[in-house]
């Protein structure tokens, strides 16, 4: 589901002057399996307490991603092969695993208990390749809180974020709820998974790899912008993510077509 980035320090009894909304990229694993909803379980963590990593080392481990995007750390092999990171069949914490995708993690926080947003306000779009064609808008008429992939903050009498008195609104509350704070995993991100073809797992993975990497090299960097309306007044973000761009020998082409390298996209069902 990628450069200059907002950033910002959510510190405990800080009130904030205006919304902010920041747009925070990272690789996880597949949505939708064991680990990639224990990723996004630990995405939501960070992106709440404003942290770079977070949970045990392994695959549902959250870190926030910067730098240049190369292609082999964003493949879905579901169906073909296991792979972890570009290395098909991993072993130890990584074995059984399918693959990665990039998260867009956001974070918008009201100024104070006055402002307020609902998830229902929000719009969020990417752009692969900066190709409209292939644009996905983030709408959400059935979405929830649903504690899973999207938790909202009702801060409490002292008015501030971060404090004891914040009440967490995660229980499938409706996508209208008012909030002072909204945190999103984000969307699952992925190339493939790669059709079959001649040599081994890691000869197919690396084919693929490089037939996306010229892909890349034909529509640019990946962006994701956001925007949510508040009570009293607007923010918007947009993060831009570069991919590394090789250009694949004679042999690759010949393992598989580039005309197969495919882009699937995951938004956490509602709940």
């Amino acid at each position: 589901m990628r450069k200059t980035l907002s950033l910002f320090v959510a510190v405990a009894g800080l009130s904030f002057a205006a919304p902010t909304l920041t747009i925070i990229p990272s690789i996880g694993p597949i949505s939708g399996t064991a680990s990639g909803d224990a990723y996004e379980q630990n995405a939501l963590n960070a992106l709440r307490n404003n942290l770079t990593t977070f949970g045990s080392a392994g695959p549902s481990q959250y870190n926030r991603f910067t730098g240049v995007l190369n292609p082999s750390q964003i493949v879905d092999t579901t169906g073909a092969f296991t792979s972890w990171l570009g290395t098909a069949n991993p072993g130890g914490l990584f074995a059984g695993e399918y693959g990665n995708a990039l998260y867009y993690g956001i974070q918008w926080i009201g100024a104070s208990s006055s402002e307020q947003v609902s998830l229902s306000q929000f719009t969020f779009i990417d752009s692969y390749f900066s190709d409209p064609a292939i644009s996905i808008p983030y709408n959400t008429p059935g979405d929830t809180y649903d504690g899973s992939s999207i938790i909202g903050v009702q801060y409490g009498t002292d008015g501030l974020f971060g404090t004891a008195d914040d009440i967490l609104v995660n229980s499938g509350q409706a996508n209208t709820t008012p909030v002072n704070a909204l945190f999103y995993a984000g969307y699952s991100v992925s190339f493939g998974p790669p059709s079959s073809g001649s040599g081994t797992p890691q000869q197919q993975l690396d084919a693929y790899v490089n037939s996306t990497a010229a892909l890349a090299a034909a529509f640019g960097p990946q962006t994701s912008s956001a925007q949510g309306v508040s009570t009293s007044g607007n923010a918007s973000a947009t993060a831009n993510i570069g991919l590394t761009t090789s250009i694949p020998e004679p042999s690759t082409y010949a393992l598989i077509g580039i005309g197969l390298v495919a882009l699937t996209y995951v938004r956490r069902r509602a709940a």
